[in-house]
């Protein structure tokens, strides 16, 4: 659907390109555990609402999952719920499956050394979001591998995060210790993929049955959106809002 629009003339007619209908398939952990409808709700009137839809499903009949909330990001509020992936797709047998892992020795040594690229150093600071800034060198101990996953080729999906509790800088937004993803292939090749990202799930989205995975993105203080990484890695599709 189509997503960019810079006039109010332009957005006035947003929900033309938009289909008056969907029928969803609701995933959680890669599994399909429910159905979705939807509708057009006709004319849009803010930004915030282009290409959205209206459920038509009744709400006692509609999928919901508490498990996890607090893992994502709920802006002026805390999560009680988790976001779902709604797939509107027919949907093939995933051949490729992921599933929860943890990574070997090896894999963690490469893991550990992607992200010393991003991340050079740890910080020091006398008084929190206060300069002078002392940049420190850190060890692999202060790398906190947040999730894995691998499918069944022996691919890994991962996220890491440097964590430093004697930094004391508090800087807002400090790219220092904010999660990274990576994804690394059975010979160990690893390939950046992005920050400040959440898992959302995995489902697949094109009729060869290989899957893409779903991100929720949340940075600065008010950005937020998804990013769709589909083709094995190879492609991204990414939708963001501003909330202010």
């Amino acid at each position: 659907m189509e997503g960019a629009f810079g006039t109010p003339a332009a957005l006035g007619g947003t929900n033309r390109l938009a289909p008056q209908s969907v029928a969803w398939t609701v995933f959680f952990r890669g599994k399909a555990i429910g159905d979705v409808r939807s509708r057009n709700p006709g004319v849009v009137r803010w930004y915030s609402d282009v290409g959205a839809q209206i459920i038509t499903t009744p709400e006692v009949n509609i999928p919901v999952i508490r498990s996890g909330a607090r893992d994502f990001p709920a802006p002026g509020a805390v999560a009680r719920r988790r976001p779902l992936l709604l797939v509107s797709a027919p949907q093939e047998r995933n051949r490729q499956p992921w599933r929860p892992t943890v990574l070997t020795p090896a894999q963690a040594a490469t893991a550990a050394a992607a992200l010393r690229t991003w991340v050079h150093s740890s910080e020091r600071c006398r008084t929190p979001e206060q300069e002078p800034v002392r940049r420190v060198p850190y060890g692999n101990d202060r790398i906190h591998v947040l999730r894995a996953y691998r499918d069944r080729n022996g691919q890994v999906l991962l996220g890491e995060r440097l964590e430093d509790p004697r930094a004391n800088c508090a800087f807002f937004d400090d790219p220092n210790f904010v999660d990274y993803w990576f994804v690394m292939d059975r010979r160990g090749s690893i390939r950046y993929l992005g920050r400040r990202m959440t898992p959302v799930d995995v489902a697949n989205v094109d009729p060869g049955g290989r899957p893409a995975w779903l991100f929720l993105t949340s940075r600065g203080e008010d950005e937020n959106g998804y990013r769709l990484f589909y083709d094995d890695f190879r492609k991204v599709a990414s939708f963001h809002w501003i909330d202010h």
